[in-house]
């Protein structure tokens, strides 16, 4: 989701790629080596493209390149919005979030997500 938001802003399309880029692990080890699946042998990276003039791909590819810069920058615990909003939002798709201003004047928003690691 965050690359998908990041491409509406910056007009890049932003793609991870690299060994640890597929979230599905059987699959990325039967195409690695493959051709058009090259990108899977090289250490994890983000890919950014643009089509336009020089000038203004250049002014939306450095954009771009700032956006990611923010992401990679360990943030202290409770202060990570964008992981917050995440979480909502995977909360909100998952039927499991639950929006407390509706049982008390608070404007927080409360939610539960189950993560599972494999």
């Amino acid at each position: 989701m965050t690359a998908k938001q990041l491409e509406q802003e910056t007009g890049c399309k932003i793609m991870v790629r690299g060994r640890g880029s597929m979230r599905d692990k059987k699959k990325e080890e039967a195409n690695r080596g493959k051709p058009n699946w090259e990108h899977l042998n090289d250490k994890l990276h983000v890919l950014i493209t643009v089509e336009d003039s020089n000038n203004r791909a250049s002014v939306k590819i450095q954009r771009a390149i700032d956006e990611i810069k923010k992401l990679l920058i360990p943030i202290t615990d409770g202060e990570d919005e964008l992981k917050k909003r995440q979480l909502m939002e995977l909360a909100i798709i998952n039927g499991t979030y639950r929006d407390s201003s509706q049982r008390n004047s608070s404007k927080s928003h409360s939610f539960s997500v189950d993560l599972w690691f494999f």
